[in-house]
């Protein structure tokens, strides 16, 4: 089935995380475990995105891209964002692009397959992190299907694949 967007509801490119107020409700506490593979994450993103910068020099890289997507979340008095890690554009066309970080040094097993809503994940005795992990194969897919959905929203005839 495929969405109209209305210009009213116009997804928008937007170069900031959303205005919230840490204290309302439904929002994600920050724990010191969330806080710590925060920042693990982070920094593999940005190897990731050094290594795409010297592997893809012609091309024109975007990292960390905030979308407003026009759907209102009465809950939250806001419009859901979406994050995608990195979006590279080259002659081929536009590839959408999240990554994973998932420490061997933390986790012994991850299992669940493309279509599970997270990962469950086995962790070595002692160790701390989260028994799941949010599925970066459908993350993915819904990043590459807002971007295809915006694309065809401007009329614009771009291949766009997911990584």
């Amino acid at each position: 089935m495929k969405r109209i967007f209305l210009p009213q509801t116009h997804p928008n490119c937007s170069p900031r995380k959303p205005d919230l107020n840490p204290d309302q409700s439904g929002l994600l506490r920050l724990t010191k475990d969330y806080l710590r593979k925060q920042v693990s994450g982070k920094k593999f993103e940005n190897e990731v995105s050094l290594h795409l910068k010297e592997s893809f020099k012609e091309d024109v890289l975007f990292d960390n891209m905030y979308f407003e997507t026009g759907k209102y979340s009465n809950k939250l008095k806001i419009y859901q964002t979406i994050q995608i890690d990195h979006i590279l554009v080259s002659k081929e066309g536009v590839f959408c692009i999240e990554d994973k970080y998932l420490s061997n040094d933390i986790y012994r097993e991850v299992s669940g397959g493309a279509q599970a809503k997270s990962w469950k994940t086995k962790r070595y005795p002692g160790k701390r992190g989260s028994a799941n992990e949010i599925n970066g194969l459908k993350q993915n897919y819904y990043h590459f299907s807002f971007l295809k959905e915006l694309f065809e929203y401007n009329e614009m005839n771009v291949p766009i694949f997911q990584m």
